[in-house]
């Protein structure tokens, strides 16, 4: 394939014959011939500065691209906390005669954990639910005396003991706020009061760190 500058000279040397020979049509030629040497000359050149232009564009999206910030990780969004079902409100309003944790025996038996706390009530006043849950114990229980123990769900539990009476059965189910006993002194009680705990996993925590002010 002749290469461009030979195109060109030729086209230059018959351009210059025919000038010398200064006929109208041949000047007419001689445009032609002239204007499809531009266009000749457009189309060989103009395909290479295009490519240029590409790749440098191709060269620069990469760089473009790293330089965005990484989007973070979502975490699994965490479910809310249903505060019906925490034991935050308390069973009886009195004071408090013995609080959670070891102590001395009330009945001579030595060093014991008190497994809860002791509120000092008036006998047969209305003792509530803590939190929503369901009465998975309602009845006589040892020391306890007469029981109501609570089911929150969440290996979250309560307990009501002492009671004199009972207004709840096994498998009900309870609001926070109901009543579902009335304090009394029944088992191993030196007065009326209730005894309440809180449980989770079965194991029993200072209810203090539940109960709202």
């Amino acid at each position: 394939m002749p290469r461009l500058s030979e195109i060109w000279n030729a086209r230059k040397a018959t351009a210059v014959k025919l000038l010398t020979n200064s006929a109208p049509w041949r000047i007419s030629l001689l445009c032609v011939l002239l204007l499809s040497t531009v266009i000749l000359f457009v189309q060989l050149c103009l395909p290479a500065g295009l490519a240029s232009q590409t790749a440098a564009a191709n060269e620069a999206i990469p760089a473009v691209a790293a330089s965005l910030p990484i989007p973070p990780l979502v975490s699994q969004p965490k479910p809310a906390v249903n505060l019906a079902m925490m034991p935050s409100i308390w069973p009886a309003q009195g004071t408090i005669t013995s609080g959670f944790g070891w102590r001395v025996s009330p009945f001579g038996d030595g060093n014991e954990l008190h497994a809860g706390i002791d509120i000092a009530y008036t006998m047969g006043a209305p003792v509530a639910a803590t939190a929503d849950g369901e009465v998975v114990v309602s009845g006589p229980a040892g020391g306890y005396g007469n029981l109501v123990q609570i089911d929150h769900g969440n290996g979250i539990a309560t307990l009501y003991g002492h009671n004199s009476r009972l207004a709840v059965s096994t498998g009900q189910q309870v609001k926070k706020g109901q009543i579902i006993a009335y304090a009394g002194s029944t088992g191993k009680s030196t007065g009326p009061h209730v005894h309440y705990e809180v449980r989770v996993n079965n194991e029993p925590v200072d209810p203090m760190k539940y109960l709202l002010p």
